[in-house]
């Protein structure tokens, strides 16, 4: 009498490579956006306090991070596939030195202040107060970047997902 084959079995022979299914879009999006809001949110408040003139900072601030933590959640996969981007033109991976590794993150970690200079705009800052915040930013965005790459990582294992870098 023949044996039915097991599920395992069945999911190997319709699957062709053999390999595991890709995890789901929204599945990357929930865990790439909770990792950006979770490690930027406090970052950026600081940045925040420090650049916003007191005229209804803290309102400002409340404003603001609500904005910026739906925009960390519905970006930071963006971020990951930049991150992924830049790692493939100066071919880094997860093999690669800390150097090669930091690089990557810092590239992206500036570029991913980009969409910050718009938040500025939504929220009333003064042309002042946005230059300031923005510096304040980049520079965030230079410092952290490599910090944030092995949280991501971190992160993305956590979760079951595989890390770009």
């Amino acid at each position: 009498m023949e044996q039915k084959p097991s599920l395992e079995e069945r999911l190997s022979e319709s699957n062709p490579n053999n390999s595991p299914t890709e995890p789901s879009w929204l599945r990357k999006m929930v865990v790439h956006g909770s990792a950006n809001a979770l490690f930027y949110t406090p970052i950026m408040m600081g940045t925040e306090y420090l650049s916003l003139e007191q005229t209804n900072k803290f309102e400002r601030m409340l404003e603001s991070r609500s904005i910026g933590v739906l925009v960390a959640l519905s970006t930071g996969y963006l971020y990951s596939l930049s991150q992924k981007e830049w790692a493939k033109r100066f071919g880094a991976d997860t093999k690669s030195s800390g150097l090669k590794k930091g690089l990557v993150d810092t590239i992206t970690g500036v570029a991913a202040m980009i969409p910050y200079a718009l938040l500025l705009n939504v929220v009333g800052t003064s042309t002042e107060e946005k230059y300031k915040a923005l510096a304040l930013g980049f520079a965030v965005g230079a410092l952290t970047g490599g910090v944030y790459g092995r949280f991501l990582s971190y992160w993305t294992k956590r979760w079951g997902l595989e890390p770009f870098l």
